[in-house]
């Protein structure tokens, strides 16, 4: 059976389903919060590494001599992926939540509680861990050849250094659905994260075509975020003094990233509901089926 979504439905329903709930309103701020101090950090990060990455002896000699800047930044960045990720379970606990509140049927008011949100922390942490401890097994595996390469057959090391880059390419990709997929079920289902993942491979196997559309799909989402990003920081720079300049550039800088990622997350969690639904089997009405049967085996009406 084929299955066709509509992202374009999916994006109006995300909007508001954004705007109708406070709650996920208030979470955006952390995420907005968190996402321009990374920006902050990038840019300063980005420069050092593009001045100095001429050369691996270089680049060596520039970070020994800056170690202790570069363990900063590169632990600050760490510990804001790590809060990402712990309150990444909570928002889609409080999306599903409202979603659940938007139904007729449902009670005035589903609140999540704290059981479920410590364990929706505990499983976004295990989730993302798995994710990222198995995409540095397989890469340790892919590329181990070219240290073999290098000792004997030096001149073979681009194009090892490529395919390599391809097949990891691909598994970053197939993992990256079954731990998204997995975690969707492993948090609304409750079912084990082992389960859980096999039915994310599972569903990205059968719906393989529609999850890589809607990656491009939050990709050109995330360029026009860019584009309004590079507008607001434009539009700060015009104003003549610096406190007002920066209190414009950080308040639309948390705004914007915060808005974009419960977007985003919550465009995540519709399409999955999307794919994984069951779709329903229209069934023949039971007098029809009497109907049919009598006149196939010519039997007397009761």
């Amino acid at each position: 059976m084929r299955t066709t979504v509509s992202f374009f439905h999916l994006l109006e329903e995300a909007v508001w389903l954004i705007f109708r709930s406070k709650p996920l309103l208030w979470l955006g701020l952390p995420f907005g919060i968190l996402g321009f101090l990374s920006l902050q950090l990038s840019e300063h990060f980005t420069p050092l590494l593009q001045d100095n990455f001429s050369s691996p002896e270089n680049f060596f000699a520039f970070f020994l001599e800056h170690q202790t800047t570069f363990m900063v930044l590169i632990s600050a960045l760490l510990c804001i992926g790590i809060l990402r990720v712990l309150l990444r379970g909570p928002l889609f606990l409080f999306i599903e939540r409202a979603l659940l509140n938007t139904l007729p049927d449902s009670p005035k008011e589903i609140h999540p509680h704290q059981k479920p949100l410590l364990r929706a922390v505990g499983l976004s942490f295990l989730f993302e861990t798995l994710y990222w401890s198995s995409l540095t097994f397989f890469g340790l595996i892919i590329f181990s050849p070219i240290l073999i390469a290098s000792k004997v057959n030096p001149m073979i090391i681009p194009s090892l250094f490529q395919l390599g880059t391809i097949f990891l390419l691909v598994i970053t990709l197939i993992f990256f659905y079954m731990k998204e997929f997995g975690f969707f079920y492993a948090l609304l289902s409750g079912i084990k994260p082992r389960v859980a993942l096999e039915l994310g491979l599972k569903l990205f196997q059968k719906h393989l075509f529609f999850s890589l559309l809607f990656g491009l799909f939050l990709v050109a989402i995330s360029l026009l975020f860019t584009f309004f990003l590079n507008l607001a920081i434009i539009t700060s720079a015009l104003i003549s003094f610096f406190w007002p300049q920066a209190f414009v550039s950080t308040v639309s800088g948390i705004i914007l990233f915060g808005f974009v990622t419960l977007l985003t997350e919550a465009l995540r969690l519709l399409f999955f509901h999307a794919l994984a639904a069951t779709p329903r089997i229209k069934m023949t009405a039971p007098k029809k089926i009497l109907t049919e049967e009598k006149e196939t085996t010519g039997a007397p009406s009761v």
